[in-house]
């Protein structure tokens, strides 16, 4: 039986590997349809309140990533043992700690509570320890925006810490520095597009607070296929690479 796109039904309502193969299946998928599969288990914490001045509930933000990767990065290789399939059940997980981190008082330590969970929901899907150490890795830091908020804000440092923190969690996850970076990437890539007009959006420029929208750090007329920062952000991205290839050869 397959399952609907967007609605689990009741005979099926069972989180198990089965059961998201048949929602992962190319033919039947949507974004909506894996986030209504992974709120079986995980429902309160993905209507949560995502803690952005949007107003997104976790649901809505991981449903407009998940159709901004679709879109722009589908087909985009990907380094073993990441999957397009794990690659999408990660980023539905990829804010499912938030809930707990803001009725905790501190958005922005969402991570710590994000990996135990994922690492709890990825062994219960069946995923293999490989598939579990690399999606909670990528998934578990935010590397890239780190060093992009510290660079803007003129921190010298930002791209070396992070790419040394970048490099020994590679380690400890037993996964290559430079293969997690490429996923830390593209993840960033997808999460942050999901705040532009191009994610459908409602962002009206207002001259008293400014444009929230992220667009600022993509272009979007490339005509080439996949999401492509804009010069100034891919230049830092490019030196975060370049570091963290080279503290990894060293270490």
């Amino acid at each position: 039986m397959t399952l609907s796109p967007d609605k689990i039904p009741p005979e099926t309502a069972i989180f198990t590997r089965d059961a998201l193969e048949s929602v992962l299946d190319d033919r039947t998928y949507t974004p909506a349809g894996l986030v209504c599969f992974l709120s079986i288990r995980y429902g309160a914490e993905l209507d949560a309140d995502a803690g952005v001045r949007e107003g997104y509930s976790v649901r809505q933000h991981t449903v407009m990533g998940l159709s901004q990767f679709a879109k722009h990065e589908n087909d985009t290789p990907l380094p073993l043992p990441m999957t397009r399939g794990l690659f999408r059940v990660m980023y539905g997980f990829h804010d499912i700690g938030k809930k707990e981190a803001i009725q905790n008082g501190n958005k922005r330590l969402q991570h710590r509570y994000t990996r135990p969970i994922m690492q709890q929901a990825l062994g219960a899907l069946d995923y293999t320890d490989p598939e579990q150490r690399l999606a909670v890795a990528t998934a578990g830091h935010d590397f890239v925006g780190n060093t992009l908020r510290r660079s803007s804000q003129g921190d010298a440092r930002g791209i070396h810490d992070n790419a040394l923190s970048l490099v020994q969690t590679a380690e400890k996850a037993d996964v290559s520095a430079v293969d997690l970076l490429k996923l830390m990437i593209l993840l960033y890539k997808v999460d942050v597009s999901s705040y532009t007009e191009d994610a459908g959006g409602n962002y009206v420029y207002d001259p008293a607070r400014g444009n929230p929208s992220m667009a600022f750090l993509f272009d979007f007329e490339t005509g080439e296929a996949g999401l492509h920062f804009a010069p100034a952000a891919q230049h830092i991205v490019q030196q975060l690479g370049e570091r963290t290839s080279a503290l990894a050869g060293a270490s």
